[in-house]
Order: structure tokens, then sequence, then C-alpha cells
């Protein structure tokens, strides 16, 4: 009888000493744009990849004020995963313009996604034809401190121009503005063709609006995340010239504290099923491990791993602060 009470003790004791089986799941919400946005599109292969490839862990899309608003949730650690343009993440990062001295630095780059453009686009009937013609003139500014209006602001600041009005609204909101003759010029940063510029021309005579060579060069010279672009002849109809613009990369980052091993993972998974990437955008096909070199933020350890193990060299000022 006392050997079969020391071996129902044994017993539970066991059942007690065996932990349960859980295992840490990270449920993600991926910081992307207003709805609609290309962040937006580009949020939703991001959230499939990592709730199907990466284990132990979901992501959602979540819509958001763009760029920059991603960078202060990040900041604030109410985010961990999100899309930014190369204009938002210079500029937080070195705490100029919309970051007002604050420097954003929680954020590292996890990959390079696809290239934004540029893109002015006004009516035919209006004596509008490069960007110093818009002198006097009613600006879409797009949304605050969003890339296009980080643009537009350092353009028109560098290059002495003074529109009239300069109104920020939703894109979709300019363009019934453009053609109820309330504004002049309505301004993009999507990657090419821009969808809502090829419906408009559908019902409407357009122009896309060229920078001259000097004037990118002088604004290149202060603002270098304004890379030098071309928007290709044929693009649009009645464009049979090339319209010389900037352009801006966007990039996938995370949270700095986030596990070298998982942020590996992700990145690993994204390249491995970038047909996700281009089967929801035209986007995706720009998605490649050699566009790194264009980040202008330090990548976090476990992207660097990636990088390393497919024989890609990060730059030494891509490297994390805490590594130099």
């Amino acid at each position: 009888m006392k050997y079969c009470r020391i071996l129902i003790v044994i017993a539970l004791l066991g059942i007690i000493a065996v932990p349960a089986l859980t295992a840490t799941k990270w449920n993600f919400s991926i910081g992307t744009s207003t709805l609609g946005g290309s962040f937006y599109i580009m949020g939703a292969p991001w959230a499939k990849v990592i709730s199907e490839h990466v284990p132990d862990a979901i992501a959602t899309v979540q819509a958001t004020n763009g760029p920059s608003a991603n960078i202060q949730l990040i900041e604030r650690g109410e985010m961990k995963l999100a899309y930014v343009s190369s204009a938002a993440a210079y500029e937080g990062w070195n705490g100029l313009s919309w970051a007002k001295g604050t420097k954003f630095q929680r954020m590292r780059t996890m990959f390079t996604t696809y290239s934004s453009y540029f893109e002015m686009v006004t009516l035919t009937k209006l004596p509008i034809k490069n960007i110093r013609d818009l002198q006097g003139k009613r600006v879409h500014m797009s949304m605050p401190n969003g890339t296009p209006d980080i643009a537009m602001t350092k353009c028109l600041e560098e290059l002495g121009i003074k529109p009239k009005d300069k109104q920020y609204m939703q894109t979709d909101q300019a363009i019934d503005q453009l053609k109820d003759g309330k504004l002049d010029v309505v301004i993009f940063a999507m990657g090419l063709p821009t969808s809502m510029i090829l419906d408009l021309q559908s019902t409407h005579d357009i122009r896309v609006l060229d920078i001259s060579k000097e004037d990118i060069d002088l604004i290149n010279t202060k603002y270098p995340y304004f890379a030098k672009g071309i928007i290709p002849a044929g693009t649009y109809e009645n464009m049979p010239n090339d319209v010389n613009t900037f352009v801006f990369w966007n990039y996938a980052v995370c949270d700095k504290d986030l596990p070298d091993e998982l942020v590996y993972q992700i990145t690993k998974a994204v390249f491995e099923n970038k047909a996700d990437f281009v089967a929801a955008s035209a986007y995706g096909k720009e998605l490649a491990a050699k566009n790194i070199a264009n980040a202008v933020v330090p990548l976090h350890p476990g992207a660097i791993k990636y990088y390393k193990e497919i024989g890609i060299n990060i730059p030494s000022h891509l490297l994390p602060p805490d590594s130099k």
C-alpha cells in the first residue's frame, strides 16, 4: 500500500514537473498607408508570406497615414513591422523636416521593395509644362508628411517657387478638384505606370511635368535620398519624350528589438516567395535582394545574416549603430 502511494506521488510530481508545450506566437500588424495606397497593396503579400512561411508568426495589414506615421508608431513601440519611404526614413533617422529635431532611430531596414516615381500631373489646356511653372498656381501636396508632400515641399523651397495655394487632401479627391478646375497640379509618388493617372487620361488630356536636369542636380546635392529618375516616353498618352524626375526607394522596416532569428526568417521568406508580391502588384517585380544597397537606414542584424548568406555585402554605413 505504501509502495502504491509512493508511485502515485511520483506520478503527480511528474505531471507537475512537465511544462506545458506552448509556442511563442508573434502577431504582427503591418503598418502600410491609407486604404488603396501602394503600401497598403503591398502589405497583403507580406502578411501572407509571414503567416504561411514563418514559424509561430501571423500578420495582418493595418492602414495608417503613411511612412512618417509608421516610423512614429515603431518608435513608440506600438508597431513592429512597417513600410517606409527613403525620404521619410532619412529625415526621421536624422531628425530633419517633419521629425523636428527628434531622431527616430528605433527602426531597422529589412528589405527594399520598389521605387516610387515623383509625378506631377496637370491638364494640357493649362499653361504648365515644368516645375518652374508652378509659381502662383494651386498645387496639391498630398497628405501631410507623406512622400509626395516631402518631395514637393523640398523642390519648391530649394527652387524658390511659391504656389498661390498648397492644398492637402487624398489623391482621389485632388483628381476630382483638378477635373473641376479647382486645382492646377496633382502629385503622386508611386510605381510606374500609376493607375490613377491612367484612369485620368481616359477622360482628360494630361501632361506630366518635367524637372530640368539643372534643377534636379541642385536639389539632389542637398537631399541625397532624391535619386535621379526618368519617366519613359509613352508611359502615358501625349508623352512623346522622357520626363526627368526623382525616384524614392521604399523599404520594409522593423523594430530593432525583434529577435535576430525571427527577422532572418521573415527576410528569407520574403525573397523565397517573391511570386506572392508579383501576384499582388506589378511593384513586386522590383523586389530583389541586391537593391538593399539603396537603403538609407541601418539594417537589422537578422536581415544582415540573410544577405551575407546569399553573398551580398552590406556597406558599413548600413550596419547597426551598436555593431560598429
